[in-house]
């Protein structure tokens, strides 16, 4: 059996920290959950074909997390069609094209092409999200027995912050506090309203810290100063066009094909993609609702992966398997959705109910099956626990 994690004793309960890949969480984790999780993958990884394994071990193993995302959305997939008595046929040979798709899955009565893909990240915002991973990482060893910071990134530099002059910036605040004062000030009105607070400026960057008293009991213990962390600008939140982006992508990759493509689409986003921003993907966005531009192409004002304005396209294409939030830990709970385009003329491939069938007016369909009883596993595998 492939040994996908390190073989050790594990002693660490920590939770994932700001610049930590899932693997490498995985791997070290001494909480219960994710020793489960961790024996899960090893059997996955263990019931692939030989050629498969080769190709996703190595990125289940990375560091990048969007790496590990793409190869855990691949492995779940062929593991889930698998579990449900399918055939598939790994990087299948197709007439117009040197590139191949994923996989073809056949059984039935069915037969389609299936190509997996994650909704990723720019190299601009993936590039601030890695500076911003690099200050929480920092700020995480640091240590108070009397308050706890809450963190607000009101700006971010274009180039890596130095955090020694904020270290000793911030240490230098927080002597400067008497806690009982703080405490008494913050029982006369809201806690973000009066917490005392920090900010600090350098070269682009702006960080926001308000300095919250821990409770009595909990000082001198070993806890990290900076407790909580988010986003301090509102925020425009567009995950819609990622993944109409690889959605365009994915569509015309490989020419024509003799059977059906679907595209699964995994879009773990910081803001949860909902359903409504994959129908307005697939269906565009319309004057009115969903259901009626469907039936007057008109009314689409922003043109979908679907339905233009000009009408239907892409019946070549005709599902998409949409995931969000999935990880190795939450697919007892995460159930991947399937969209399927309403032209008429197309005949769409049928799909096993662990799927929840959607529709553009959002109804889904009531019977599914057990996730739990799909990958063999306890109706109590998902607990948390620590």
């Amino acid at each position: 059996m492939t040994d996908l994690f390190v073989r050790r004793p594990r002693d660490d309960h920590a939770a994932m920290r700001p610049n930590e890949s899932t693997f490498q969480f995985l791997n070290r984790s001494a909480r219960p959950l994710y020793g489960r999780v961790r024996r899960l993958l090893t059997k996955w990884v263990a019931d692939l074909p030989e050629e498969v394994r080769r190709d996703l071990v190595p990125r289940l193993r990375s560091n990048d997390q969007q790496t590990f995302e793409s190869a855990f959305w691949e492995l779940y997939l062929y593991t889930a069609y698998v579990g449900s008595g399918y055939r598939l046929t790994v990087h299948p040979k197709v007439y117009e094209s040197a590139k191949h798709p994923d996989f073809m899955v056949d059984g039935k009565g069915t037969r389609f092409y299936l190509e997996a893909v994650r909704v990723g990240t720019t190299a601009t915002d993936l590039a601030e999200e890695h500076r911003l991973q690099e200050v929480e990482a920092v700020l995480a060893r640091l240590r108070s027995d009397r308050f706890v910071l809450s963190l607000l990134y009101l700006a971010v530099g274009p180039n890596p912050l130095p955090t020694r002059p904020l270290r000793a910036a911030l240490k230098a605040w927080l002597d400067g506090l008497a806690s009982d004062s703080v405490v008494a000030d913050l029982s006369h009105g809201s806690i973000f309203e009066r917490a005392p607070k920090f900010t600090w400026n350098h070269e682009g960057w702006r960080l926001g810290f308000q300095a919250i008293p821990r409770r009595t009991q909990a000082f001198s213990q070993d806890q990290s100063l900076v407790g909580m962390s988010g986003p301090g600008q509102a925020q425009l939140v567009d995950n819609i066009s990622g993944v109409l982006r690889v959605l365009d992508d994915k569509a015309n990759r490989y020419g024509s094909l003799d059977h059906p493509l679907v595209i699964a689409v995994m879009s773990n986003t910081d803001f949860p993609t909902e359903d409504y921003e994959f129908e307005q993907a697939l269906f565009g966005r319309a004057v009115g609702r969903g259901v009626e531009s469907t039936r007057d192409p008109s009314m689409v004002v922003e043109d979908g992966h679907w339905l233009t304005r000009q009408g239907w396209r892409r019946g070549h294409a005709p599902q998409v398997i949409a995931a969000s939030n999935l990880t190795p830990w939450t697919i007892t709970q995460s159930r991947p959705r399937l969209w399927t385009t309403l032209e008429t003329s197309v005949v769409a491939p049928s799909q096993p109910n662990w799927l929840m069938h959607v529709s553009v007016v959002g109804n889904q369909s009531s019977e599914v099956s057990s996730l739990e009883a799909l990958f063999g596993l306890p109706p109590d595998w998902g607990a948390y626990e620590f």
